[in-house]
């Protein structure tokens, strides 16, 4: 009788342990629904952080507030105005006033293209057009004296060739620039020097 009772309570131990694990695994699957529930309930609830972060195209600099009104980046024709400052725009007639008075202490250097300059062009003046040209030639530019940057109207090449001057020189104090350039000394009817070919 001592096997068949060993064998009976193993059945009845198998048995038990079975009806445990049935039971803690029903608890499980009535316990999934809730818990997802649970997430989803709190996922909702959460309200999103929005980015504080300026769009790409809206970006700022951090270092000036946004209501300091911004300096405009300087332009050409600001640069060129500046330059003219530093030239000393002067009119015909007392550019001329000056050069008849001390000649010696005049260099006139005409920046116009070698035909303009060859058409016509004022008394005693050397050709250095404006540009790649101006540059290489700097050194012609007579130290000590005077010198008078003769342009067109619109006083094209006088920035550039100031530039060049300060940057070789370091001094654009001796420098003067007729306001209306080789136009207003014409229209003026001063003296110019014209090549024997154009009289012809």
């Amino acid at each position: 009788s001592l096997p068949f009772r060993l064998v009976s309570s193993s059945q009845t131990y198998s048995a038990g342990n079975l009806e445990a694990f049935l039971f803690v695994t029903s608890l499980l699957v009535a316990a999934i629904p809730a818990l997802l529930a649970a997430i989803l309930l709190v996922a909702c609830s959460t309200e999103p952080v929005e980015s504080t972060e300026p769009a790409p195209g809206e970006m700022e600099n951090p270092s000036v507030p946004s209501n300091t009104p911004q300096v405009p980046e300087p332009t050409q024709d600001n640069e060129r105005e500046k330059s003219f400052d530093a030239a000393l725009l002067i009119s015909v007639a007392d550019l001329r006033a000056k050069i008849v008075q001390v000649p010696s202490d005049y260099q006139v250097v005409d920046i116009r293209s070698y035909g303009d300059w060859w058409t016509d062009r004022l008394p005693d003046s050397v050709n250095i057009p404006s540009g790649m040209q101006f540059e290489l030639r700097i050194r012609e530019i007579a130290v000590g004296k005077t010198v008078v940057l003769v342009s067109d109207a619109s006083h094209s090449g006088v920035a550039s060739s100031l530039a060049a001057i300060e940057a070789t020189y370091g001094d654009t104090a001796h420098l003067l620039a007729p306001q209306d350039g080789m136009e207003g000394w014409k229209q003026a009817s001063f003296p110019t020097d014209v090549s024997p070919l154009d009289h012809c």
